[in-house]
């Protein structure tokens, strides 16, 4: 649980520093220790679908999360490199992570691949943040059971139709990550 608080354009909006899986993406975050509050490294994977949507909607939180990473939160944003090979790359990502964050939609619930990561990482006992995108049935997944953010459960998309509308959402979303994060200590 966390610590309580308070259409779309290509991949262009992502970091593009490696090839993307044909199916649901990955990226993991390496996170340094926190100069200002002595936080100690972890690592989240993100988890999203490969969709137009949510491809869009992963670029804006990357953007959001950009002030977690100049102040030494966040060191990397990798993707798996030309020619490897994905699944044992997210299984060696899975390994060393502290945090699994799955952007959930209808199309990350559908896309086989989504569900499978999302299984392995529950699996696994990693704490896992399910972070809802858009409108979906995700209560009735095992991912249900997980506090989710925006911590009402209310999807990014109903906080406005362009990003300018959804950053109130996104700013929850990034304040949950800062608790999770010093929460973890």
């Amino acid at each position: 649980m966390l610590p309580a608080a308070s259409a779309a354009p290509a991949s262009a909006d992502l970091p593009n520093d490696g090839a993307q899986s044909a199916s649901s993406s990955a990226w993991r975050l390496d996170l340094s220790g926190d100069r200002f509050s002595g936080v100690v490294p972890r690592r989240l994977v993100i988890l999203f679908a490969p969709t137009r949507p949510d491809t869009k909607l992963a670029g804006e939180m990357f953007r959001h999360v950009e002030l977690l990473r100049r102040q030494g939160l966040i060191s990397t944003f990798t993707s798996p490199s030309p020619g490897a090979h994905i699944k044992n790359t997210f299984l060696e990502n899975i390994a060393t992570a502290d945090v699994i964050l799955a952007l959930l939609s209808a199309d990350f619930l559908a896309d086989t691949d989504c569900f499978e990561r999302v299984e392995l990482a529950l699996n696994s006992a990693k704490r896992c943040v399910p972070i809802v995108i858009r409108a979906c049935d995700w209560k009735h997944s095992r991912l249900g059971e997980h506090q989710c953010l925006p911590e009402n459960g209310r999807p990014i998309t109903d906080w406005g139709h362009d990003s300018v509308g959804r950053d109130r959402g996104w700013m929850e979303v990034v304040s949950g990550l800062r608790r999770l994060i010093r929460s973890l200590e």
